[in-house]
């Protein structure tokens, strides 16, 4: 049997910063942002833990914003 779903790719704040956000956010912003509650994770013991599809969604309603280019200084 052949599984055709999608499997969910899990990131680090680490990855967030480098592979999301190609540097332009650094690892320490991401972190500050998700305890903020500004960015979408989990967090499972000491490490936060975001998907790409709930990263993805995030950014396509904020992206728009002004909040957004506050973001990128």
């Amino acid at each position: 049997m052949i599984n055709n779903e999608k499997k969910t790719k899990f990131l680090k704040a680490k990855e967030v910063a480098e592979e999301f956000f190609d540097g332009k956010i650094g690892y320490i912003k991401v972190l500050k942002l998700t305890k903020e509650g500004v960015l979408p994770a989990k967090r499972i013991g000491k490490i936060y833990f975001y998907t790409l599809d709930a990263l993805n969604d995030w950014a396509e309603k904020n992206m728009g914003t002004p909040a957004w280019k506050k973001l990128t200084k």
